[in-house]
């Protein structure tokens, strides 16, 4: 199993690497114009992350368990994982080869929110990305526990709830503009009414990276529950 430490490696070590670059830099305001670089690079490269990790786990159960190798080729040969359907997907074809070997309590779902907050907490709480960030961070902080709670991720035939879906969806979108670089070029900007309608975590990089952390940890838990049950070795 070629691609098993990178599917256990946490996604949150892209956020610890950014941190300690910036850690070299001073707090004062001429550093401020950095920070939308910097936050397009973690994002980029962290949804990329994720993408290599449901192909790797996809490839290494195909690998050995021949019936999920015909679902794959049929499904997902030509995914690329980064949108929502695709790893939605993915995820509910996994769930229904473990059955009730892979049911996560609200107990192990809570303690999965907690460890993604802290890690965001932990990793980014005193750096120059939450100070350049600070009103987003704060909305973070104090919302997040009643926006996203146990009862929103791993369903039974849902990876995220609609209302997390709903905020994954903004995600990806951001995800595409900033991969394909349409800023640049593209002169139709945002309407009032959107800009107005926007609702919590639409356009905060804080809750994405939390969104990202939580869907790596309950795609980890299925990978290693696959291991212990002796489907592939």
């Amino acid at each position: 199993m070629k691609h098993k430490e990178f599917i256990l490696s946490p996604i949150e070590q892209i956020l610890e690497d950014a941190a300690n670059v910036t850690k070299l830099l001073n707090k004062r305001i001429e550093t401020f114009p950095l920070n939308d670089y910097i936050m397009k690079s973690i994002f980029l490269e962290m949804t990329g992350f994720q993408e290599q990790k449901f192909k790797c786990i996809a490839w290494d159960i195909a690998t050995e368990n021949f019936e999920f190798r015909l679902y794959f080729l049929r499904e997902h040969a030509n995914s690329f994982f980064s949108n929502y359907d695709e790893k939605n997907k993915l995820y509910k074809k996994l769930k229904k080869i473990l059955g009730e070997s892979f049911k996560l309590s609200n107990i192990e779902k809570d303690s999965i929110l907690e460890e993604a907050r802290n890690k965001i907490e932990s990793i980014l709480g005193k750096s120059n990305i939450k100070d350049w960030n600070n009103r987003d961070y704060q909305v973070f902080i104090n919302e997040i526990g009643s926006e996203i709670n146990s009862d929103k991720i791993a369903l039974d035939n849902k990876l995220l709830n609609d209302d997390i879906m709903t905020i994954y969806e903004r995600l990806y979108l951001n995800r595409n503009r900033l991969a394909h670089n349409t800023p640049s070029y593209q002169q139709n900007l945002p309407k009032f009414q959107i800009i107005e309608d926007e609702k919590f975590g639409y356009s905060n990089y804080f809750v994405w990276f939390y969104i990202l952390i939580i869907i790596d940890r309950i795609m980890i838990n299925l990978y290693k529950k696959i291991e212990c049950v002796k489907l592939f070795l």
